[in-house]
């Protein structure tokens, strides 16, 4: 039986370091097709047959996706979230998880219970205006911690779940 955790966003150090440059943000916007394959792994390095004009038509393809015709910046915090979330953790995951599938039950649990605070909040407040979603390492500091007096209902309903899972190898939702 494989559990995996995975928080609703996972990209948090690649979001913030973008966020909080000015320069970085102009240059994602003025030369994405430049920017992306290398970013998310499709440049010559990686896929030396795939052709720039190939390579151009995939970088216009995830821009109008993730960002329709908005300009990369803290406005559209979500949307840079979710690129690199998929890209870097989301599809290695599930990936993962349909190969593990074929030989044990697999659990996928993906954690977005906030509370009263998340990392971005607490650490990057002033960048990220609004809370998008819990990051990398929030799963843990909320199972194990107790962080807030509010936020132990929510953290005994995600221990009971995970017991349940690993008692019984099955889900059911508390």
């Amino acid at each position: 039986m494989v559990l995996y955790f995975v928080q609703s966003i996972q990209s948090m150090v690649i979001l913030t370091a973008i966020l909080r440059n000015d320069e970085l943000q102009r240059s994602m916007n003025e030369n994405w097709n430049y920017v992306a394959p290398i970013t998310f792994l499709y440049d010559a390095s990686n896929y030396p047959n795939l052709s720039e004009d190939t390579r151009d038509q995939i970088s216009r393809q995830i821009r109008g996706f993730y960002f329709g015709q908005d300009k990369i910046g803290p406005e559209r915090s979500t949307n840079l979230t979710n690129v690199y979330s998929d890209r870097h953790f989301n599809h290695g995951v599930t990936k993962t998880a349909i190969l593990q599938a074929k030989y044990s039950p697999v659990y996928p649990y993906i954690f977005t219970y906030m509370g009263e605070y998340t990392y971005l909040q607490l650490y990057f407040g002033n960048i990220i205006s609004e809370p998008i979603g819990v990051c990398h390492g929030e799963c843990q500091k909320k199972f194990f911690f107790f962080c807030a007096k509010r936020s132990k209902r929510p953290v005994f309903t995600m221990q009971a779940m995970i017991c349940n899972i690993f008692s019984t190898a099955r889900y059911t939702q508390s």
